[in-house]
């Protein structure tokens, strides 16, 4: 592709060349009566010069004579001639001012002239912009021959106009001490004459159009060389864009047309234009231009074969690079990498699991990690299981696994080709043992703060059924004997207070013990129910009621640890919410695929602003020491880790309600009495 571009580019050359030819070799003079086709002008630039009227042109003797004013300010000239060709073409007449040419600049600032005939110089003057060249124009130093041979250039006192293209040329060379300045160079050839100063410098034209030949070639000796070679152009202030593109379009033409070589004939007196066609010269620019074109197409093919490689050897190098950065990336991560195959098999492993598996990387290829990791049969089928999900749902996966005594989060992720099909996959493992420990030792520390909140009335439940044994255990000691009917309800009454007591410490014990963070096989209703018992003990002193419905099968796999961390804490925060009388209200339904929890209160309510930083660590609106603002950061996580949604509602002044799903496992046989109704109220 790359040639067939150069193919291209080679052939448009050469077609250009050619064009170019044509172009400067078309013949014709200048139809200066067709307005529409030398100076096509767009509607502004039209609309300018119809205001405009006519345009003021500063000259100045620097450029004569090329151009000059007399006496009566006629001007005249080669390049008068010239510029009214262009104000017959714009069909604009022009009025010249003759000007020092240090005024020019004042001059076309103010506003006093629209354009100046002037020599070309940005180094001196960044303020005007300048047309295409009309003519050439060159500076020499003349010295007086009497001293040409004695005096050193460098000491010489040099007479010029100031502000001239000869004065910016000399003042770089010579002390300022030595520069006699003039208002014109007509009045330094005049001030030369009466022989003040060493030498003379100035325009060539200029200093023979004022000292005259004679003068010039018996008094004065021309330094060898030129001072300085600009061109005279039409200078514009800056920013007069309109006639500046009308200008210099016009010179451009003009250019083209070969004016100037038309007028020199006239005011040079050669009779014959300077420019002159040679028969031989057509053919020996034809044959330039193809030996240039041949050339060109060799050296592109040669550049775009040398690119082609260029590049490549880039690409490699950058393939190269990305690479090694790919690895370095790869074995620097701590955490346990392994790039996976779709059966399975290892295709490398970082430097880290190289390291905890204490074998080489390349022994592991084609291995498979669950053999590697010496996993338990439940968790190498875990493992197998998560790979092959994600191969399959095209998704990325997440999970806990166990090897050994270690706990290791694992999450794969996703390798596609650039046909965005997934050819392997990363799979990394996390060590989260002591994170799980840690984690652990909270839930178990959150629940003995619990105990500890609980004793109070946990005291208080029990103190009642033994007030009631003692009481009845005097009535045995003094009845009489044959009183049985007394004796067996006395007797009933004990076993029924001893029943109660044991409950309440069975349920305070169950709850301290170690979480273990496993699904049990349990009663639902009864164990909710349970949990809420231990929790009526911190009502006994307050007028709020706590009611509890539960609607569904009873027995179900749940995580019971986590599912009392969410009740409690649901349930103390309801408690801590509900200022004087108030309700509490539990609803669970339990269906085949989950446990639906509800927990209300019609407590204070939670202000709008707070509820999206209700589940942050640490956040309370309790009192100092009233709190610590763990309870819903704890209940969101453990709900989160059941694989559970909650969400929330609450109105200011009317109360809040947590909404709970918690998928389940149905874990066996289900209660033989299908969708009944346990609801419980004290």
């Amino acid at each position: 592709m790359n040639r067939n571009i150069a193919y291209g580019a080679a052939i448009a050359i050469l077609i250009l060349l050619m064009m170019t030819y044509n172009i400067l070799n078309a013949s014709g003079k200048p139809e200066w009566g067709n307005e529409e086709k030398l100076y096509g002008l767009n509607p502004v630039q039209t609309q300018w010069l119809r205001e405009k009227k006519e345009l003021v042109i500063g000259v100045s003797d620097d450029s004569a004579p090329l151009i000059s004013l007399d006496a009566s300010g006629s001007a005249e000239g080669l390049l008068k001639e010239y510029l009214d060709r262009i104000s017959s073409g714009y069909d604009i007449p022009i009025q010249y001012q003759l000007l020092p040419v240090k005024e020019l600049k004042n001059a076309l600032a103010d506003g006093r002239i629209d354009a100046a005939v002037t020599v070309r110089d940005n180094t001196a003057d960044q303020s005007l912009e300048y047309t295409m060249p009309m003519v050439k124009t060159k500076g020499i130093l003349l010295v007086r021959k009497e001293i040409a041979s004695e005096r050193n250039h460098a000491d010489l006192k040099v007479l010029m106009a100031e502000g001239s293209a000869a004065h910016y040329a000399l003042k770089r060379e010579l002390p300022a001490e030595n520069l006699l300045m003039c208002g014109s160079i007509e009045e330094a050839a005049a001030r030369a004459a009466q022989g003040e100063g060493d030498a003379l410098a100035g325009s060539e034209t200029a200093l023979t159009f004022y000292l005259g030949r004679a003068a010039l070639d018996s008094s004065w000796e021309r330094v060898t060389g030129y001072i300085y070679e600009q061109n005279e152009c039409l200078a514009v202030k800056k920013g007069n864009s309109v006639l500046y593109d009308i200008l210099n379009h016009a010179v451009y033409h003009a250019d083209n047309e070969k004016v100037i070589s038309e007028l020199q004939g006239k005011w040079t007196g050669i009779s014959y234009p300077l420019y002159v066609e040679n028969k031989l010269e057509g053919l020996g620019i034809i044959i330039i231009i193809i030996f240039t074109s041949v050339l060109c197409v060799f050296f592109l093919f040669y550049q775009s074969n040398k690119s082609l490689y260029e590049e490549l050897q880039q690409r490699m190098e950058l393939l190269v690079e990305s690479q090694n950065e790919m690895q370095t990336t790869f074995d620097g991560v701590t955490y346990y990498l392994a790039e996976l195959n779709r059966d399975g098999t290892i295709i490398s492993i970082n430097k880290a699991l190289s390291q905890y598996l204490r074998m080489k990387r390349h022994k592991a290829a084609g291995l498979l990690l669950e053999v590697l990791l010496n996993l338990e049969r439940n968790e190498n089928e875990k493992l197998a299981a998560i790979v092959a999900e994600t191969f399959r749902d095209e998704e990325e996966k997440d999970d806990e696994i166990l090897v050994g005594a270690k706990i290791f989060e694992i999450h794969t992720f996703l390798i596609k080709n650039n046909k965005e099909q997934v050819q392997k996959i990363l799979i990394m493992m996390v060590d989260v043992t002591e994170a799980r420990s840690n984690e652990r030792q909270l839930m178990q520390n959150h629940k003995m703060i619990a105990v500890g909140q609980l004793a109070a009335g946990v005291a208080h439940e029990i103190r009642n059924p033994l007030g009631l044994i003692r009481n009845y255990c005097y009535v045995l000691k003094e009845i009489d004997y044959r009183d049985y009917i007394t004796r067996d309800d006395a007797i009933a009454v004990i076993e029924k207070s001893v029943d109660k007591s044991s409950r309440i410490i069975e349920n305070l014990l169950n709850f301290s013990r170690l979480s273990t963070n496993k699904k049990e096989r349990v009663n639902l209703q009864s164990h909710i129910s349970a949990i809420l018992d231990l929790q009526r003990s911190l009502l006994v002193h307050s007028k709020t009621s706590l009611c509890y419905e539960y609607f569904g099968d009873h027995m179900a796999m749940v995580n019971v640890e986590a599912l009392e961390l969410v009740l409690i804490n649901l349930i103390t925060n309801a408690v801590d919410a509900i200022s004087d009388e108030g309700e509490i209200k539990v609803l669970c339904h339990r269906d085949s695929a989950s446990v639906q929890l509800t927990v209300s209160d019609n407590g204070g309510g939670i202000p709008p602003e707070l509820m999206d930083e209700i589940y942050n660590p640490f956040f309370t609106t309790k009192k100092k020491r009233e709190g610590n603002g763990l309870g819903l950061y704890i209940v969101y996580n453990e709900v989160q880790k059941m694989g559970g949604k909650i969400k929330a509602e609450s109105e200011v002044g009317k109360g809040t309600t947590f909404f709970i799903r918690i998928p389940i496992e149905n874990g066996g046989r289900q209660d033989e009495q299908k969708r009944t109704q346990s609801t419980g109220s004290r």
